[in-house]
């Protein structure tokens, strides 16, 4: 958010940065900038001893306009020009008003670099991370192709080119992080990898022409309106999770991240050389979290476990070079804490500090930009899935939602965007004291591959996790993929099957046994025989699927003793039919036969692939294979049900 052209705030001429100058808390955007942009008398001296003028490449970004501002304070007799395809015009206005020249030019045209204005100093910060999973070859010509164009061009120029810490492997929490000689060697992620290319393009044209320079491996700058501490305080403040998966980071204030580097003109090597930057402390996330909480009064809500590895730089030789950074991490926490409280404004950029696989979506904020909220779901929300969960064609009505939520034990989360739209969900419905269905993890279109349906799923299961619960829940293929990763194991396959005009399947039951409907007086007896092969009570569940559809429930007899049972429930698209329990194939056959008997419009039904037979009689019913789902449980391949036995699901949200 630029502020308006040339307006300073009430620094007087010649101020310069000390401890003593750091204010309790920023007034507004106009008190922040001054702040950011206000030089110590280091960096004066450096840049005094620094012959030439000064041009910052990628200048419209999150830290290029107050680093030109910036050098400009610190050297004012010296050119400070900015380039940046300033597609705002307001942050132009903004750097000429504080003396600092502006050129518009896109730094992927060859021709126009090389019409750029061959000054003495290059501060290089173009690049690209956010939104990078839409176009990869996006992100690999901003980070190597423009890093090429630019070494060749300014070979007679010292560079100083902005890079990352993510070139680094990740590394152990319990040291002091990966110094300038670890090998650039990044785990897997498109990003970190065009990152390590921007690099060796520098260091290529470095070596060949002499270009001295230096590669700024940076971990997260900070200030009020964007970084780590920002996110992880709006995060508290809303009542919304915090991943801590990624659990360590380094942080530095960007006003010293912006000094370190314009210092940095002074220490160029011939061929350039890494240096890293960011704070010297390695900060836990969740003593982060809990710090806002106690400066919001809130109670933290975590997702995941802390790894013991993270992407953290060891900053020593910065420190050597130009001391400890000014502003320490308790000033930063109480300054975002507060900037936070007042909800005064932000960049809208997260920093995703929680990604470990490299994949870097768009950040994750409504149209409006406004931010999401996290709570328990109640029954009043149970009209407001229904739109969600029809969204990518499933089959639950307000019925199904009201009944997972209003489970005994249940545990129900959803996120909200503007006007209280639930945007996302996950829930949780156990079964006695052995596992619990995780079902509905769900996101609207708008904000999917940002991170909220992980966030919510590792919720749902620590949740289960805290009542000693094992999770399981029914995949399909691509979420399979990554249930994998979070340590869950194949059970089982089956098949949802549907038919828009069921044939009838025309079946006697077999010798002995006999069908009927199925009675309220008959649920105690159907729950009793249910226990053994689905593997836990869910007496509470098949008495709600009995009172929603008895026309489909039936059970089977053989001598007074129950040897089966069917059950079903409405649906938005079809009638459901399952569970179904029985002794034997044939049994199951009838069975269904009796439920299709009742229905005329589409039905659909889970079956596990193993029962052939029956498959072969829904298909000549007209049935078609329509989505296939694996059964999945955490750290088990054994299944808690005996899938012998279960010849129909009740649906993959319900187990």
């Amino acid at each position: 958010m630029a502020r308006a052209a040339g307006k300073r705030a009430d620094s007087p001429p010649g101020t310069l940065l000390g401890l003593e100058m750091l204010p309790d808390a920023f007034r507004d955007v106009d008190h922040l900038e001054d702040f950011l942009t206000t030089p110590s008398q280091a960096l004066i001296d450096d840049l005094a001893a620094v012959e030439g003028d000064i041009l910052v490449l990628g200048a419209g970004g999150k830290m290029g306009p107050s680093l030109a501002g910036l050098a400009k304070r610190a050297a004012p007799a010296k050119r400070v020009v900015a380039v940046a395809r300033f597609s705002d015009p307001r942050a132009g206005e903004q750097l000429r008003g504080w003396g600092v020249e502006t050129l518009a030019c896109d730094l992927l045209d060859r021709t126009a670099v090389a019409a750029l204005p061959r000054l003495p100093n290059v501060i290089f910060m173009a690049g690209r991370k956010f939104g990078e999973t839409g176009t990869l070859d996006l992100t690999w010509a901003m980070n190597v192709l423009v890093p090429a164009l630019v070494a060749e061009a300014f070979a007679g120029s010292r560079i100083v080119a902005f890079s990352t810490g993510c070139v680094y492997p990740y590394v152990s929490v319990l040291h002091q992080g990966a110094t300038e000689e670890t090998p650039p060697n990044p785990p897997p992620g498109e990003y970190a990898n065009s990152c390590v290319g921007r690099e060796r393009m520098f260091e290529h044209f470095s070596r060949l022409k002499g270009t001295p320079g230096r590669l700024i491996r940076l971990n997260y700058a900070i200030e009020m309106r964007y970084g780590v501490l920002h996110d992880v305080a709006r995060l508290v403040v809303a009542g919304a999770p915090v991943d801590v998966t990624m659990g360590h980071a380094n942080m530095i204030w960007q006003g010293d991240a912006n000094a370190q580097v314009l210092r940095t003109l002074r220490h160029c090597t011939v061929p350039c050389s890494p240096l890293n930057v960011s704070g010297p402390e390695v900060v836990s996330i969740r003593a982060l979290a809990e710090a806002f909480a106690r400066r919001f009064d809130a109670k933290p809500i975590f997702v995941g476990e802390e790894s013991d590895s993270a992407w953290l730089v060891n900053t020593s030789r910065a420190s050597s070079l130009f001391g400890y950074p000014l502003v320490p991490l308790g000033r930063m926490i109480d300054w975002v804490a507060d900037w936070v409280r007042r909800d005064l404004p932000s960049l809208g950029k997260p920093t995703q500090f929680q990604v470990r696989d490299g994949v870097f979506g768009p950040p994750a904020k409504s149209k409006s930009g406004h931010r999401l909220t996290c709570r328990s779901l109640t029954p009043q929300d149970a009209p407001a899935g229904v739109p969600l969960s029809a969204e990518p064609g499933w089959n639950q009505i307000e019925a199904d939602w009201r009944f997972m939520i209003e489970t005994e034990r249940s545990d129900s989360f959803g996120l909200f965007a503007e006007g209280n739209r639930l945007v996302a969900s996950g829930l949780t419905v156990p079964f006695g004291g052995r596992f619990a269905w995780i079902s509905m993890i769900l996101v609207t279109a708008e904000f999917r591959r940002r991170g909220h349906a992980t966030e919510l799923m590792r919720q749902c299961m620590d949740a289960l996790r805290a009542k000693g619960l094992t999770p399981a829940l029914d995949a399909t293929p691509e979420g399979r993929q990554v249930y994998l990763q979070l340590g869950f194991e194949d059970v089982y396959r089956l098949t949802r099957f549907l038919a828009e005009r069921p044939l009838p399947i025309h079946a006697q039951a077999p010798a002995g046994i006999t069908l009927r409907a199925m009675r309220t007086s008959d649920l105690a007896a159907v729950s009793a025989y249910d226990l053994a092969p689905f593997g836990a009570d869910r007496a509470d569940m098949l008495r709600h699927l009995h009172a929603r559809l008895p026309a489909v429930a039936h059970i089977a007899e053989t001598d007074g003793r129950l040897c089966g049972y069917v059950l079903g429930r409405d649906g938005r698209a079809a009638t459901q039919i399952g569970p179904m329990v029985a002794g034997d194939e044939e049994i199951a056959i009838a069975l269904v036969a009796a439920a299709l008997s009742t229905q005329t419009e589409p039905v659909c039904i889970d079956v596990p692939d193993m029962h052939r037979s029956l498959i072969s009689r829904l298909g000549a019913a007209g049935f078609v294979p329509l989505v296939p789902f694996i059964r999945m449980i955490h750290g088990r391949s054994k299944p808690f049900d005996d899938p012998a036995r279960i010849f129909a699901i009740a649906g993959p949200e319900l187990g």
